[in-house]
Order: structure tokens, then sequence, then C-alpha cells
């Protein structure tokens, strides 16, 4: 697709960011990881395959489908806070990275510049994508 195929037809573009616009998932992985580091790395690699397999649902989800699903474990909204504030530190650390950035759709992007409305969407944290 070429910038003239969507400028005069369409007035807003919608970008996801986690695949489209960054390659987040591998840091993302690593993020769980680390959090649930405490844990036994069968669960962990079961939270992981959940991640890949539902890469749009929030972690906050992700974190409580580990203690109630994979763990058989009561979650409460304080477990999951901790965790989602821990992992926010781990992938504010990571996500500054300029080499995740899918280079051929931020070109694509600077292309639109001024010639139409576009929002980047995602399921991911609002704090974390604006810190980006």
């Amino acid at each position: 697709m070429k910038p003239g195929d969507i400028t005069g037809k369409y007035d807003l573009v919608f970008w996801d960011f986690d695949g489209v616009i960054m390659d987040s998932m591998p840091v993302r992985d690593l993020g769980f990881v680390e959090v649930l580091k405490h844990y036994p790395a069968e669960q962990v690699d079961q939270l992981l395959d959940y991640h890949r397999k539902n890469g749009g649902l929030s972690r906050y989800h992700k974190f409580k489908y580990f203690y109630e699903t994979i763990r058989g474990e009561e979650c409460t909204d304080k477990m999951v806070a901790d965790l989602s504030a821990s992992f926010s530190v781990i992938m504010k650390q990571l996500l500054v990275n300029k080499e995740l950035l899918i280079t051929e759709t931020v070109d694509f992007i600077k292309q639109l510049q001024g010639k139409v409305s576009q929002i980047v969407v995602s399921g991911s944290d609002q704090t974390e994508l604006r810190y980006l």
C-alpha cells in the first residue's frame, strides 16, 4: 500500500501499536518472565503461551488468568495491580529501544503525516504508550 492509496479516500487511519508500529511481543514475554520469576517455570510458560495466543488482551486480564486458571488461586485486584506496576517498570525500560520500531510502518506514518489524521490504538497501558 502507498500513501496515495489512502489520502483522499480516508479521513482517519488507525494504527495498532503492538506488532504493527513496534515489535513489542518478545519484550512483553521478557516482562512476564521477570515479574513471575518466583513461580514455577512450567506455569510461567503456560502464561506465555496464553499471552502469545491472546496478544490483544490486557496484562491485567493475563495476570488474573495466571492466578485463577493456571495456579487455581484467588486473585485480588491488589495482586494484579502490584504485578502490573512491576511489569510497567520493565516495559518502560525496555520498550524505549528504537530498534524495536517496525521501520516500514514508521516510514509510512511519516509519509501520511499532515495528509490524513492518524490515531494509535492499543490494548497496552495508556500511561506507557504516552511515555514512549
